[in-house]
């Protein structure tokens, strides 16, 4: 018997955890926080001494965040590869930064954690007590993966966030879908279908050219981890020749980037992109950075903090200028508030965009179309569970796999125990 505890992501986006309990052996497979609000909302408890090992997909604090958490007390077996390690270090250490005093752990425990990692790396097959488990490129960010695990009679695939859409940074994740009897996958964009990729990027780039060829600065505040990188992938793939700086989190991201080059895709414009851009270290740079021409590409991506709130506040005010956001923007965020109502709202202020505001579409989540060329190649006997899904997204997304493919197919609120 096969248990799947849902400890967080069950009908909501953000703290994803889940336990899989098989025989005497359980394994917890990400636990992440949500930031979303002031206060982070952390998954349900587990007890830390039950778990006998921990498996990261990603390096995303919705999916590393409280991983820390099972340190307290115990040390426990902690898998991933070197780079999600890296990047979950750093994000944790800036997330202890900002919301420590919110937080039921501190810098110890992430030590703690540290101190128990093990490397596992794509393609390799590891076996740990009773369950085989499996590492494979998804496609996300750089270093995200899939996770195949074999165990009594079942053949389960946990996909994590993916992405099926080729990217300038990465190639698009493959996995052989017919193989697993049990899939717990994401369905974030359940009910979206992204815009084809380079009608977007060469838009974005008309856009850029618009502004600054009218002696304007672009803002484009994008996610440190993944999205900065591949702004500037865009920029060097169109070939602009205009000033481009990079700020804040998104510089040591990048650094570190550099060091793991085989998790980027094959002939990767990154490295030659990187090369090119000015480095921002200074305050003086900064200020003449919202002077020049050009464009800025700096988190924070939704504008609740970092580097990209100071830019925002110059940046805003002139007409000739543009705010292009690129991520995902959560409700109740400054981004999204600069989008839906023209203002941008800071440190109990708000000023009136003059502007100009435009939001483009860089996901690095699969849509919807992604999703059902996913499902089209499952066995027909695969039992799915959907996780990383709104309530109402992911229940259509249920229903539509039940009637159109006559799949068994779940969405499990977060606390839920199924049963294989």
């Amino acid at each position: 018997m096969v248990k799947i505890r849902i400890l967080g992501g069950g009908r909501e986006v953000g703290r994803m955890g889940l336990v899989i309990e098989s025989g005497k052996t359980s394994v917890l497979l990400d636990y992440g926080i949500s930031i979303g609000d002031e206060i982070p909302e952390f998954p349900l408890s587990y007890p830390p001494k039950k778990i006998d090992a921990i498996f990261l997909t990603h390096a995303h604090l919705d999916h590393s965040g409280a991983i820390p958490l099972m340190y307290i007390s115990e040390r426990i077996p902690f898998y991933t590869n070197k780079l999600t390690l890296e990047l979950s270090e750093l994000l944790i250490r800036d997330f202890l930064k900002i919301s420590g005093y919110y937080s039921p752990y501190e810098i110890l425990e992430l030590r703690s954690m540290l101190s128990c990692f093990r490397p596992i790396d794509y393609g390799r097959t590891m076996k740990f007590k009773d369950i085989t488990v499996k590492f494979e490129d998804a496609g996300h960010i750089p270093g995200s993966s899939f996770i195949s695990l074999r165990l009594e009679d079942h053949n389960i695939l946990y996909t994590s966030d993916f992405n099926l859409i080729e990217t300038c940074l990465l190639s698009s994740a493959k996995i052989n879908a017919k193989e697993f009897d049990l899939i717990i996958t994401e369905a974030t964009y359940a009910d979206f279908s992204h815009p084809d990729r380079e009608k977007v990027e060469k838009k974005f780039i008309e856009s850029v050219k618009e502004v600054v060829e009218n002696d304007g600065t672009v803002l484009v505040p994008a996610f440190a981890v993944g999205r900065s990188q591949e702004i500037i992938c865009i920029l060097e793939k169109y070939r602009l020749d205009y000033p481009i700086f990079i700020d804040g989190m998104a510089i040591k991201v990048s650094n570190i980037f550099l060091k793991y080059k085989q998790f980027l895709k094959k002939k990767c414009l990154f490295e030659k992109a990187y090369k090119k851009v000015h480095i921002i270290d200074s305050w003086k740079k900064r200020r003449k950075a919202i002077k020049t021409p050009g464009i800025i590409v700096s988190p924070a991506g939704m504008l609740k903090g970092g580097s990209s709130v100071f830019y925002a506040k110059k940046i805003a005010k002139n007409k000739k200028n543009g705010i292009y956001m690129v991520s995902y923007q959560g409700e109740n965020t400054p981004g999204r508030t600069i989008l839906t109502d023209g203002v941008f709202e800071y440190e109990n202020k708000s000023i009136a965009v003059k502007a100009r505001l435009e939001w483009f579409d860089f996901s690095s989540h699969s849509g919807r179309k992604e999703l059902i060329d996913f499902i089209n190649k499952v066995s027909s006997n695969t039992k799915i569970i959907i996780v990383h899904s709104e309530r109402k997204s992911g229940e259509r997304f249920k229903n539509f796999l039940i009637k159109k493919y006559g799949l068994d197919a779940y969405f499990p609120e977060t606390g839920e125990v199924l049963t294989l």
